[in-house]
């Protein structure tokens, strides 16, 4: 009974926008039934989903855009299925490519890294952005990915290189056969 009130407590404080209060209110009722997995296993998606709900309900107010990027991707770490949630993130990661892609154009890798990383972030299935993420990161670093040199320099160096001698068994060379 105490696990339960616990867990209403927790209900109300994400419905209230108390986020932070949420898991450690949890935290105190499953303290009360430490050993029943399945009472977790029912009830702990309800208080991440309703954590989730708090986190995305506190991104639409927020007073600027890191404090609602902070937010989104507070709630994704509890619920990354919210359809809202799913909606907005996707929307902003598209944004965050956009800025990238125009910081790329201007050769700036920081600012375009940060932008195409911070729109996986928000959307880790953009595989586009994750490659773009991937070629700031070596322009700003100045290296180049081993998939990315050129394969004609190596093959070239094989060409020039003499046929290795075939090596011989010099002990059955010398040993007669069975068969003589």
């Amino acid at each position: 009974q105490a696990a339960l009130e616990d867990k209403q407590s927790a209900l109300e404080l994400a419905r209230q926008g108390a986020c932070e209060q949420v898991w450690p209110k949890w935290k105190e009722g499953e303290a009360h039934i430490q050993r029943n997995l399945l009472w977790h296993e029912t009830h702990a998606p309800q208080v991440k989903r309703e954590l989730a709900g708090c986190y995305f309900q506190r991104s639409r107010v927020a007073h600027n855009e890191q404090e609602e990027l902070e937010d989104l991707l507070e709630a994704r770490f509890w619920d990354h299925h919210l359809s809202e949630l799913v909606e907005r993130t996707e929307e902003l990661a598209e944004e965050f490519d956009l800025k990238g892609q125009v910081f790329f154009e201007q050769e700036d890798w920081k600012k375009a890294y940060e932008a195409f990383s911070t729109a996986l972030k928000l959307d880790p299935s953009r595989s586009w952005s994750r490659r773009r993420a991937e070629d700031a990161r070596d322009k700003k670093l100045k290296i180049t990915r081993p998939s990315r040199k050129k394969k004609n320099s190596t093959t070239s160096k094989k060409s020039s290189k003499p046929a290795k001698k075939e090596r011989t068994n010099k002990k059955s060379d010398t040993k007669p056969s069975s068969s003589q």
